[in-house]
């Protein structure tokens, strides 16, 4: 069985795809093994596979090596076009987002803005929507378990919830006469 992911094929409103949800540490292999094969391949004509790189960057993540740096040379990368820069960004925010890690709202962000002439015509405002509600989850430093799509926005629609319906108290002036007598 050949494992297959969304990088693998590269349809039409791609900016729209989420990509970070969650492997096991085989699916991560075999996805590794399957963009370096690729790359393999090309390499014999004398071709780039910037979609390897993305798939390894993508698999590196599930198998907990740091990407920070192979994520930089994506994004930065002086020959690639604007849309695999803005697709690398975009890719390394979900990931960061389904560990719910710092950075990923900031990621997620940049990419929609840089990307908003790019997008296919639903994509647009499904992305737009799927990042407002994103940003109602909280993030940190330390990684979370991670979560597939579906249960992000399940978790950031509850948040979200909350957050309108927590009452908003405003102390007044402190009064010590009610803790003095």
């Amino acid at each position: 069985m050949v494992f297959m992911h969304p990088l693998d094929d590269t349809p039409h409103g791609i900016l729209g795809c989420w990509f970070a949800e969650p492997l096991e540490r085989s699916a991560a292999e075999q996805l590794l093994k399957a963009a370096d094969s690729r790359q393999t391949r090309l390499a014999r004509h004398r071709a780039s596979c910037r979609v390897c790189r993305l798939m390894r960057m993508v698999a590196h993540f599930w198998l907990e090596l740091d990407i920070e740096g192979e994520f930089e040379r994506l994004a930065e990368e002086p020959c690639a076009g604007a849309h695999e820069r803005i697709l690398a960004r975009q890719i390394y925010g979900q990931l960061l987002m389904s560990r719910r890690l710092a950075g990923a709202h900031e990621q997620l962000q940049t990419a929609f803005a840089a990307a908003s002439d790019l997008y296919a015509p639903g994509d647009y405002f499904l992305t737009m929507r799927r990042n407002a509600l994103l940003r109602h989850l909280p993030l940190s430093r330390q990684p979370h378990p991670p979560l597939g799509l579906q249960q992000l926005l399940t978790t950031a629609a509850v948040a979200a919830q909350l957050q309108r319906s927590a009452p908003s108290y405003r102390p007044g002036p402190f009064d010590h006469s009610d803790t003095f007598g």
